[in-house]
């Protein structure tokens, strides 16, 4: 008799070690399956077998485990792009207008520039660079949309680039556009501010705001007003200086006409005065006596501005 209490006793005490644990999960609705380094199990039942799914979350905050990526926003790459270009280039160092003309621009990089496959993941990192080594004025706009020569291999290939995909009837093919985009003056660098002049900045900013508004941003981009050099002149007379090289450092020589199309003004340029214009100069040059049919000959005062 001794003996059998004696066994029961011990059976009891055994049982009664393990349902502590356990009862104290059950009471205080703790994570059982942490405290008991137990993993979370499932059943297959094609398998017929017992699968166990083991985290890989990141750590946990307040009982909340975060990703395995920090957070970070994951699928499509241009999620992460536009959300750290959104994020660390902000104000002054401002590179697209808004989140989606950033995802608009982001889709035609990842597609066109085949010459460069890293094309959005180099951006991304400059982004990310931006928000982590500061210097903002260098980060920034590689990560724009030209990459400023060091994401792609120069600002006119990556607006051609885009050009081609939003505002395909401006030019034939990406050798014209680039040579069209060649006359205009790269100031280097990148922001939102250059919404006007003849500069390759001016036409990154109109054809990244005509991937949403390409009937209003197409022009503009493809080198006219605003992006171009605008000439004022007395009476109504319309110059149209569409196509002057600003980095030919040679001269040009253009034609204009009086509001009645009746008589021509010519006026010629120096290289001296076209290296002026391209260094943000305001250049004024008297025109020749117009050729006319009818009124007293007379010459104009032209004062040519290209906004740089």
């Amino acid at each position: 008799m001794s003996s059998s209490v004696s066994h029961r006793s011990v059976s009891h005490r055994s049982v009664s070690h393990r349902m502590v644990p356990a009862a104290l999960c059950l009471a205080m609705s703790l994570g059982c399956a942490s405290i008991l380094d137990l993993d979370e199990a499932t059943f297959d039942p094609d398998a017929g077998t017992k699968t166990t799914n083991v985290g890989t979350g990141g750590t946990g905050n307040g009982g909340t485990a975060s990703g395995g990526t920090g957070g970070t926003p994951t699928g499509d790459p241009c999620d992460l792009y536009c959300t750290l270009v959104g994020d660390n280039c902000t104000g002054e160092s401002q590179v697209y207008q808004s989140e989606d003309a950033c995802r608009a621009t982001c889709a035609i990089l990842r597609v066109e520039v085949e010459s460069d496959p890293q094309a959005v993941s180099c951006r991304t990192e400059q982004a990310r660079l931006a928000g982590t080594v500061g210097e903002k004025n260098i980060h920034c706009p590689a990560a724009g949309p030209g990459g400023n020569g060091v994401c792609g291999s120069d600002n006119c290939t990556s607006y051609c680039s885009i050009m081609l995909s939003t505002c395909g009837d401006a030019f034939t093919d990406i050798d014209e556009c680039i040579a069209n985009c060649d006359t205009a003056v790269d100031l280097g660098g990148y922001d939102v501010s250059k919404t006007a002049g003849d500069s390759v900045q001016c036409r990154l900013y109109h054809v990244t705001a005509a991937t949403l508004a390409p009937s209003t941003h197409c022009g503009h981009s493809a080198g006219l007003n605003p992006c171009a050099c605008t000439a004022q002149i007395s009476d109504n007379h319309v110059l149209d200086l569409t196509g002057l090289d600003l980095g030919s450092g040679e001269g040009a020589t253009f034609e204009f006409s009086g509001a009645d199309a009746e008589h021509v003004h010519s006026i010629t340029l120096s290289a001296a005065q076209v290296d002026d214009l391209s260094a943000g100069n305001i250049v004024e040059v008297q025109s020749d006596v117009g050729v006319q049919s009818q009124g007293f000959p007379h010459s104009h005062i032209v004062s040519i501005n290209c906004g740089l």
